[in-house]
């Protein structure tokens, strides 16, 4: 039985992260998975309950370590460092999840996918902006807009894990060193 469960959260993954969430319904998960819809709604209530199982399964998981990397705030550039990093490296292990979440976070704000994973990605956004927060004494410059930067370092990261995974190129760490100093340059500047 508990296989049938995995074989639902894989096949939904596979199915959401090719085709978009909207674009597939209940149905053909468990037509691919060769169940009844019946037990796709005894593991997940809804598909809803598929996606949030989705982020339980990985980025719930994921969370830890990349709160770890958030911990030497005392010196920004490592410690933003450290984030990119460890995301590219989370992204590389679960490509068709991390394109998933960031294809979500950019949705519709009244999009049944987003509202469904919105506290995950507010935790997500939050840790890093609680990185620019415990930095805004370094950074004068900052002052007021650890927000926007909060906001720019996440798209940055993003787009680079997004447009290489998507190209099935791996995300290298000297093009992760040069996107850290390139924005570093920007807040400094």
């Amino acid at each position: 039985m508990e296989n049938n469960r995995e074989a639902l959260l894989q096949t939904a993954l596979n199915l959401f992260s090719e085709k978009g969430y909207s674009s597939v319904g209940v149905q053909e998960i468990a037509d691919k998975v060769g169940v009844g819809k019946p037990t796709l709604y005894h593991y997940f209530k809804n598909k809803e309950g598929l996606l949030r199982a989705l982020f339980d399964s990985y980025l719930l998981v994921d969370f830890p370590q990349l709160e770890k990397a958030t911990e030497r705030k005392d010196d920004i550039p490592y410690t933003l460092q450290a984030v990119a990093q460890e995301f590219c490296s989370l992204a590389m292990k679960n490509p068709e999840f991390y394109c998933l979440l960031i294809h979500l976070f950019y949705s519709g704000r009244k999009d049944e996918a987003y509202l469904a994973t919105k506290p995950y990605l507010d935790r997500l956004e939050n840790m890093i902006l609680q990185v620019f927060e415990s930095a805004a004494w370094q950074l004068g410059n900052m002052n007021g807009r650890q927000n926007q930067f909060a906001h720019s370092f996440l798209g940055m990261v993003f787009e680079y894990a997004f447009s290489n995974l998507q190209e099935g190129k791996s995300l290298q760490e000297k093009d992760i060193n040069q996107l850290i100093h390139q924005f570093m340059h920007g807040i400094y500047s």
